[in-house]
């Protein structure tokens, strides 16, 4: 299903007296009768990952021209996918359980199409001395994988031909083929940084707001997530590209690709495909509210690092 979306970026800090309103195309990614479907990553190609519940359980899935394919680690109970390469390599995590992350009991895993690659070994044994929890949420077109695991804490990672490295104090959220990683922390506030040769670069202090979670990026460095605003100042989805936009799509964004798709979760999933953008006035800081209002935190946000309350 298709439908069309007029959506406003809108400059965070200081906007000017013209801003950009794009037209998005928006396609609603529903799972065949699944209760739910969740899409989490998108590669160049405009393919998606995700997951879906059929009710019972939670199955990943694979979305491109050619419709859906479930992934499900064999013999789990739970799959998720989190994000796809351009060649279709994919990551995510697994359980045998259905607990959901958080229970020392969830592994990352790779998938190409052909074989499953669990960074577990049986009982729990990390070969690579990773303890449980551990989840991959992104991947980029050098086969380079980031994610967080727990142990007295969340902290993030490099994954590279069977190798675990430049382990981090933030969650790895997503890498862009030039190794640059957008990665946030929650305690005391969430915050986020880009990661570029293993230096952080803060995302954060902007005024007025009180949190900022950083969830995707692309190979043009432009990056997409969440921002909670302060009392009455505005909370939205963004978008970064050298400055702080205010971007309306609904719901919680994700990920974004090259050519600028960006996937999302609202009350159902979707691509939003960008078409053209024109001049408008700057609106009203009550519009900015009402902009806001088309989805930050109005159900909360379907966060990689909050997986088993996404899936719950």
């Amino acid at each position: 299903m298709k439908r069309l979306f007029a959506a406003a970026v809108l400059s965070v800090l200081g906007l000017s007296s013209n801003a950009y309103a794009t037209q998005y195309t928006l396609e609603a990614i529903e799972y065949p009768d699944s209760v739910w479907t969740r899409v989490n990553g998108i590669n160049n190609k405009g393919h998606v990952v995700g997951a879906y519940s059929d009710g019972t359980t939670t199955h990943g899935y694979i979305y491109n021209e050619n419709g859906f394919t479930t992934v499900d680690f064999p013999g789990a109970v739970q799959t998720s996918l989190e994000g796809i390469n351009d060649s279709g390599k994919v990551v995510g995590w697994y359980n045998f359980n259905g607990q959901g992350i958080g229970y020392n009991t969830t592994y990352g895993f790779l998938y190409d199409n052909v074989a499953y690659f669990s960074v577990a070994f049986s009982g729990g044994n990390y070969g690579l001395g990773i303890p449980d929890d551990i989840a991959f949420n992104g991947i980029n077109n050098k086969d380079t994988a980031v994610g967080q695991y727990w142990v007295g804490g969340e902290r993030g990672f490099t994954y590279d031909e069977g190798t675990i490295s430049n382990q981090f104090g933030a969650y790895g959220e997503d890498i862009n083929d030039n190794g640059v990683i957008v990665a946030h922390w929650v305690e005391p506030e969430t915050q986020s940084w880009l990661i570029i040769n293993g230096d952080f670069h803060d995302f954060n202090g902007l005024e007025n707001v009180h949190a900022l979670d950083a969830l995707g990026i692309n190979n043009l460095g432009q990056v997409v997530g969440v921002l909670v605003g302060r009392e009455d100042f505005f909370s939205g989805n963004f978008i970064y590209d050298d400055e702080f936009k205010l971007l309306d799509l609904p719901g919680v964004v994700n990920d974004i690709n090259d050519s600028g798709q960006i996937v999302g979760n609202a009350q159902f999933a979707y691509i939003a495909t960008p078409s053209n953008s024109t001049a408008v006035t700057e609106p009203s800081s009550m519009i900015l509210l009402g902009l806001a209002g088309a989805g930050i935190f109005a159900a909360h946000r379907y966060s990689r690092s909050d997986t088993g309350s996404r899936l719950a």
